[in-house]
């Protein structure tokens, strides 16, 4: 359960994700927007580049479902706000994770 402190970022962006489904407020489309795209960035970088792939390995791992659910519930929450380009950044956000985990794995 030590893990639960390096996920707890994770678990807050789906929180508001959530409650930005319900309150509908235009700045709360641009915070995520901004972070998809940071995020997006830093999972490409970390599935292109050998040291962020060493030093992930590293740091204190959740299960490997813990994100499959948080991306899932992302992804269905964005889909159903109609924020169809969101919902597809967090789809690669989830596909570049599964790859460079899958990569960590084999190297």
């Amino acid at each position: 359960m030590r893990w639960l402190k390096s996920v707890i970022v994770d678990i807050l962006v789906t929180i508001f994700i959530g409650i930005s489904y319900w309150l509908r407020f235009s700045w709360m489309w641009w915070v995520i927007a901004v972070y998809s795209a940071l995020i997006l960035f830093a999972k490409v970088i970390a599935l292109y580049g050998e040291t962020f792939l060493r030093q992930s390995k590293r740091s204190e791992q959740a299960p490997e479902w813990f994100y499959h659910v948080l991306y899932f519930l992302n992804i269905i929450l964005l889909i159903v706000s109609y924020w169809w380009y969101l919902a597809g950044a967090w789809v690669l956000i989830w596909l570049f994770s599964y790859l460079a985990q899958r990569k960590t794995k084999t190297g």
